[in-house]
């Protein structure tokens, strides 16, 4: 039984999962032409920022928020000074579920 780990129960999750995740992200990123979300083991704004200089579009925050359910709110707040205002060509809400 379990999860998608194989194993008896559980599996890597939280901030031993960043740099498997990084790495993934790093290979991913290079080789295909759509977005890629960056996931695992992010808890700050750092980590996420980390995902997203790796090639990551987006990024989600999971584990971190059963020990801190602000830790998403917290993470976006520190990266609201590295997100660029929209402009006239950026993709409108909701677009992606019409590709």
């Amino acid at each position: 039984g379990g999860g998608g780990g194989g194993g008896a129960g559980g599996g890597t999750s939280g901030p031993a999962l960043l740099p498997i995740g990084l790495a993934a992200v790093r290979a991913v990123a290079g080789a295909v032409d759509v977005p890629v979300i960056g996931v695992g083991g992010i808890l700050s704004a750092d980590d996420a920022r980390a995902y997203l200089d790796e090639g990551a579009t987006l990024v989600q925050v999971g584990t971190g928020s059963f020990a801190d359910p602000r830790c998403a709110a917290r993470v976006a707040r520190g990266l609201a000074v590295d997100v660029p205002a929209p402009t006239k060509g950026d993709a409108e809400p909701g677009s992606a579920a019409k590709m």
